[in-house]
């Protein structure tokens, strides 16, 4: 089975970067770029895992976490946040809404794909 990741960033290159070392780890990457178009997808397919930024034009990351355990199938699916800001506060709000993990922009990326592969096999869909 094919582990699909929602990947949701108002950043161009952040997408591109993410895409990216998705792609060279085996992961099928699903772009979106506000949380809004990230929900509609959400509610068509079911994702192994979700990377949101915090800060987003229209509705922020939390918000679209909040939304997002409201739609059938994405009640438990893992999330991982993205940002610019320092996570204390933030991180605390990001996980009553289900983040796993928060990760600070520049992103790093081995630490994120540890992060992803790590919360993919402890969360994601179970392969049949």
């Amino acid at each position: 089975m094919e582990r699909q990741i929602l990947v949701v960033d108002d950043s161009p290159i952040i997408l591109a970067q993410v895409e990216r070392l998705l792609l060279e780890e085996g992961y099928f990457p699903v772009l979106c770029s506000t949380g809004n178009a990230a929900l509609e997808l959400a509610r068509e397919a079911p994702f192994d895992l979700v990377i949101t930024d915090f800060h987003m034009p229209g509705i922020s990351g939390l918000v679209f976490l909040q939304r997002l355990r409201d739609i059938p199938g994405h009640q438990e699916t893992p999330a991982i946040i993205l940002s610019s800001e320092p996570s204390g506060e933030f991180a605390q709000k990001a996980r009553k809404v289900g983040a796993k993990a928060w990760m600070s922009k520049p992103i790093k990326p081995r630490p994120l794909i540890q992060a992803i592969n790590h919360l993919v096999e402890l969360f994601g869909r179970k392969v049949a």
